[in-house]
């Protein structure tokens, strides 16, 4: 799965590369905030914290056309504690992230 969709994230750029590199930095700052919280709510009796911020992670990753960090983020969200090992999928989420970043700054928008 390719890791950002150009033409959705073409879609949210202004062309104003001082704004465009903003909303970048902040949107993945947020996604690394969200996924360490998530690392705090990893025990099932924080699954509505872990849910919660795996949803507005989804969220934001669609929007911006990060297309592995969505479906990494759906995943999370749907993620039945108990059944599943959410440390594995949050080490994979926190690798996409930095993937995500590296692809920003080959298209200079990081």
């Amino acid at each position: 799965m390719e890791i950002i969709d150009i033409e959705q994230l073409s879609e949210c750029l202004t062309g104003e590369i001082d704004l465009d590199l903003d909303l970048m930095r902040c949107a993945i700052g947020e996604l690394k905030e969200h996924a360490a919280a998530m690392q705090t709510c990893i025990m099932p009796e924080d699954e509505a914290a872990w849910t919660s911020h795996a949803h507005r992670s989804f969220g934001a990753s669609a929007s911006l056309g990060f297309k592995r960090l969505a479906h990494q983020f759906r995943e999370a969200e749907f993620l039945q504690h108990g059944t599943t090992d959410p440390s594995a999928l949050l080490e994979r989420i926190n690798e996409t992230i930095g993937l995500t970043e590296h692809e920003l700054s080959l298209m200079k928008l990081l």
